[in-house]
């Protein structure tokens, strides 16, 4: 067999023919003079039979001007008919080489390197593309003997405009970094987040999360959780394993806010991350102190936020109060003025506020307990792929998927399973003194079933409505429904196997009530507070503010969060419970 040769060709003014460089996949590429300009540049040749592939790169890449995306200059045919495309030539070469060895980046570089993609892939999507080939090989180093070079993205060969994306027309691109909807259905622009989560997961640790033949890639793109757990970085670990979320609609909503939350990691630090040898930590404080009259509400302050968060979170560290914005993709804390020294936190499941300064969390196959005070954070449990809701209290966790969930001693680690299938809404969760816990079942949730500490059916109720929430007592067991079959009002009810269920209706909207503590506040549209005791006595609190959407008191009742809109977002108040 015969060495293959290039064909010669003879580049138009004012290129000048340089040294040829490895064979690109759709022609040969050489580097050349531009006499006219006086830089070096990278003549990208197309074979006359990838003709399609030169006018979709031309079309996506000619006009682009971004420095993180390598520059196309010019384009021209040959004599002989095969087109050319004239980029920038960037001496520092592609990123690949860089990762030889399975060699990581340093995580500053790594940072570095995720904010000039986002920021690329931002300019991008604005413009209606998708780069679909996001991978090492792809990412050019511009200044490349600094500290901190620039990260350039290259080759729009692959490039898909949205109409064919939504059709699932394109299937051009590297399988080994492509997000599961690429391969079997319509993608969007959160499909190259996906793949940077891929390279971020590779620069972070030298290696893909996934690796085998063709066909076990696919599968662990499919269903397999990422080991984000090799990435060194606590808070890089939430947000690579946020890009690679299997559902498109649990990523970040962009590139923009992905970039938005990045830099939040950037800007909040943790101590670390506590191991699973260390003490376990106690679970859920008891309130210190009850809210009995809007009188000892005392006001600490007030900001604007962007945007409409979906609720809010009250919480506090050292003392302090914070609030929890809780967006679609992300939960970031505020302090009284508006600033945050906080990481940001990724929103792919529920949450819950387990104590003054504790947050456990997931995300996505991992369940976090996340420590203000220490500024460290812990894993409850992983392998939670699926997860659809859970509770933590203390030394056990509850949690479940869509057919069912598991009870587990974080002690010993031992567990037990039970059966429930989850229908349309997710499923209610609540772990009593005793051992035994309450479940949400049912077509709609309407059912509430008591567990004994074996995990076995022991009593269950027919509620009105969809059951939205659960707190006890002491031995009292209580629940909150969204009255269906009414006018879409709420009810509150205390359960008990002896007697048939009381209930006590909440003329408030859904969104404005907080259960806790065997209690429910609700807030109606004139701004009177309202609180329905364990023994369903209504008692009206008096006003505490006009148009307020979302409120939400801290566990031990110290602290009171409330959401009201504004002209351009809304805005966030703090109270204290002083009495």
């Amino acid at each position: 067999m015969t060495a293959y040769a290039r064909p010669e060709i003879t580049l138009p003014a004012p290129y000048r023919l340089g040294a040829p460089l490895p064979e690109g996949l759709n022609g040969p590429l050489y580097r050349a003079r531009d006499e006219v300009g006086g830089g070096e540049v990278l003549i990208k040749c197309f074979e006359q039979a990838r003709r399609g592939a030169y006018l979709r790169e031309m079309a996506a890449a000619l006009g682009l001007d971004h420095p993180g995306l390598a520059r196309c200059l010019d384009t021209f045919y040959l004599p002989d008919g095969r087109g050319c495309l004239v980029y920038e030539y960037l001496p520092g070469g592609a990123l690949r080489p860089r990762l030889a060895g399975e060699r990581a980046l340093p995580t500053g570089l790594a940072l570095k390197c995720l904010r000039d993609l986002l920021e690329a892939l931002d300019y991008l999507h604005r413009l209606g593309l998708i780069h679909c080939d996001i991978k090492p090989e792809n990412v050019l180093l511009r200044q490349p003997d600094t500290d901190h070079p620039d990260f350039v993205l290259s080759d729009l060969g692959a490039a898909s405009f949205l109409r064919e994306a939504r059709e699932g027309r394109h299937t051009t691109g590297s399988p080994a970094y492509a997000a599961p909807e690429r391969l079997h259905e319509g993608f969007s622009p959160v499909s190259d987040l996906y793949s940077l989560g891929v390279l971020g997961f590779e620069i972070l640790t030298g290696h893909r999360p996934f690796r085998g033949t063709p066909m076990a890639v696919y599968r662990a793109h499919a269903a397999q959780p990422p080991p984000v757990g090799e990435i060194r970085e606590p808070l890089l670990q939430d947000f690579i394993e946020q890009l690679l979320q299997k559902d498109p609609a649990r990523r970040p909503a962009s590139a923009r806010a992905a970039l938005a939350m990045l830099e939040g990691i950037g800007r909040g630090r943790l101590a670390g991350e506590t191991t699973a040898s260390a003490p376990l930590l106690v679970g859920p404080a008891t309130p210190r102190r009850k809210l009995t009259a809007t009188a000892s509400l005392h006001c600490l302050g007030m900001f604007p936020v962007a945007g409409a968060p979906t609720a809010v979170l009250a919480t506090a560290r050292h003392g302090t109060p914070l609030a929890g914005l809780v967006y679609p993709q992300h939960i970031e804390f505020r302090a009284l003025d508006g600033t945050s020294d906080l990481p940001l936190l990724p929103n792919v499941g529920p949450v819950q506020v387990a104590g003054p300064g504790r947050l456990a969390y997931t995300t996505g196959s991992r369940l976090m307990l996340l420590d203000l005070d220490a500024g460290s954070r812990r894993c409850l449990r992983d392998n939670c792929a699926g997860l659809l809701a859970f509770h933590w209290s203390g030394r056990r966790l509850l949690w479940c998927g869509p057919a069912g969930g598991r009870l587990v001693d974080l002690l010993d680690q031992s567990e037990r399973a039970y059966a429930s299938r989850s229908f349309f809404l997710n499923p209610q969760l609540h772990l009593l003194p005793d051992g035994g816990f309450l479940t949400s079942a049912g077509p709609v949730n309407q059912f509430a079933v008591l567990h004994d500490a074996a995990t076995a059916e022991i009593h269950r109720w027919t509620l009105n409505g969809p059951i939205m929430g659960f707190t006890q007592r002491a031995s009292a067991m209580f629940a909150v429904s969204l009255d269906t079959e009414g006018d879409q009002s709420c009810t509150f009810w205390r359960l008990s196997r002896d007697e048939a269920p009381r209930s006590r209706r909440l003329p408030a909207p859904p969104g404005s009530w907080w259960l806790g503590a065997g209690e429910v506040y609700w807030i109606d549209p004139r701004g009177y507070l309202y609180r329905v005791d364990g023994e369903l006595v209504m008692q009206r609190l008096g006003v505490w503010g006009n148009n307020i959407q979302r409120f939400h008191i801290s566990a031990d009742q110290r602290f009171l969060v409330a959401l009201t809109p504004a002209p351009s977002g809304a805005e966030v108040s703090v109270w204290e419970n002083r009495a």
